[in-house]
């Protein structure tokens, strides 16, 4: 009888074991989707996560200076480069792909 009370023990923790890393799954799916639909049009949150993955005082001088630069990149691009690509989106709508023949 002990062996079977063990076995029923063991399968009792693995399923409870299965059922938590099946959820941690789902909710790093849930996230990893969430990002995937709002860094196309908030590229800046890729830095929040990066610090939120992060206890305070974690991460070395380095890797904050790297997530600065980021920033800034990502808040010079929305400022700059986007509008920029945007108008040049709008004029080659105009426009016949030369190598397809076709408009892009």
């Amino acid at each position: 009888m002990p062996a079977e009370r063990r076995r029923s023990s063991w399968s009792a923790r693995a399923a409870q074991d299965l059922l938590a890393q099946q959820a941690a799954d789902k909710q790093r799916i849930n996230r990893l989707r969430f990002l995937k639909a709002h860094l196309y049009d908030h590229p800046d949150l890729v830095v929040l996560d990066q610090l939120e993955h992060h206890a305070p005082g974690a991460l070395g001088d380095e890797h904050i200076i790297d997530l600065q630069r980021l920033a800034r990149l990502i808040y010079s691009c929305d400022r700059w480069w986007f509008p920029l690509l945007q108008q040049w989106e709008q004029v080659g709508q105009g426009f016949t792909d030369i190598e397809n023949g076709s408009k892009p």
